[in-house]
């Protein structure tokens, strides 16, 4: 369907501008649209997530103030 499509290229560029700021997302998050993509065989789309998130991750180590979840106190 044309729509899962659009709805998986608009989850791509919301993660990816959200790498760029510098918040890492949930492995919920990534897991789903790793596997939508793949069912939707968006190979290359993909891998450049995967590469995403594994640059979130050191991002992530470096400073953990920024997350999708922050916690209320």
């Amino acid at each position: 369907c044309s729509s899962d499509l659009g709805n998986l290229n608009r989850a791509c560029s919301f993660f990816e501008e959200s790498v760029k700021r510098g918040f890492v997302p949930t492995d919920a998050m990534y897991t789903k649209l790793v596997k939508g993509l793949q069912e939707k065989g968006m190979e290359k789309e993909k891998e450049r997530i995967e590469e995403l998130m594994l640059q979130a991750k050191v991002q992530g180590s470096i400073d953990s103030s920024k997350s999708f979840i922050q916690v209320q106190e």
